[in-house]
């Protein structure tokens, strides 16, 4: 059995803190994650996991100090640890039964928060972090010119893109109170475009190219997609998001 958010969690879904803070989806919080306990407690990055499990160690780890980088960053009033100092203090074993209950239940049982209660010291906030969907789609479609009156020119252009969306859950831990904290996902998505000018072959142009059977140039070819947006970037970004809905002062 997994363990429960409390009944005294208050739920705000799809809501942020500030109207200028990242949009949070399926937001939850309790009522001790205040400024006060977030400020005296300090916050401890457990790690970050990916539910296709394509994160080893070395890349979480590098993961949790981007995490801690836009927590500081950020939040400069906060006290942030390193995943590092979970992984020592747990043991190479222990610590990755810990993020296999992040990446498979997408929480943590009952026994496991004790014993990171116990071993985790001066740290009263543990976030973990987990890559729910890294979504990639393409697109082309073809736009007609107009001239300044709003008339067709009889020129187009191809616009060929790419988009890229990462869902990131975030998970926090309350050790004092051994109790989910806080928990909701953030969204963030890019895209990249290439724009291409299509040539129409006149009547005549297009007559000579059946008589010879000049092969014709795929689509791909003539108008092809960019790359998709790195995942690094929007990482960051949703890790920022996390950062920009942590409390503040009153």
């Amino acid at each position: 059995m997994r363990l429960q958010v409390s009944s005294i969690l208050l739920v705000a879904a799809a809501l942020s803190f500030s109207s200028c803070a990242t949009r949070i989806q399926g937001l939850t919080k309790s009522a001790d994650f205040t400024y006060p306990n977030v400020k005296s407690g300090k916050l401890v990055v457990g790690g970050v996991t990916s539910v296709n499990g394509d994160v080893d160690y070395r890349k979480g780890m590098s993961l949790s100090n981007a995490l801690k980088t836009q927590i500081v960053e950020e939040r400069e009033d906060l006290s942030v640890t390193h995943a590092g100092m979970v992984a020592k203090s747990l043991g190479k074993e222990a610590y990755a039964s810990i993020l296999s209950s992040i990446e498979n239940e997408g929480s943590l049982s009952p026994a496991q928060v004790e014993m990171l209660s116990a071993k985790i010291q001066g740290r009263r906030f543990l976030v973990f972090s987990k890559i729910e969907n890294d979504q990639t789609n393409q697109n082309r479609r073809q736009i007609d010119k107009t001239d300044s009156n709003g008339n067709a020119t009889g020129e187009s252009e191809m616009v060929s893109s790419t988009s890229r969306s990462v869902d990131v859950s975030f998970l926090v831990y309350d050790l004092m109170k051994k109790e989910i904290a806080w928990s909701g996902t953030v969204n963030k998505r890019d895209t990249k475009e290439s724009k291409f000018s299509v040539k129409k072959d006149s009547g005549l142009v297009s007559l000579v190219k059946a008589i010879k059977g000049t092969e014709e140039r795929s689509t791909e070819d003539l108008y092809p997609y960019p790359e998709a947006p790195g995942q690094q970037p929007l990482l960051v970004r949703a890790f920022r998001g996390f950062a920009e809905n942590l409390p503040e002062e009153d």
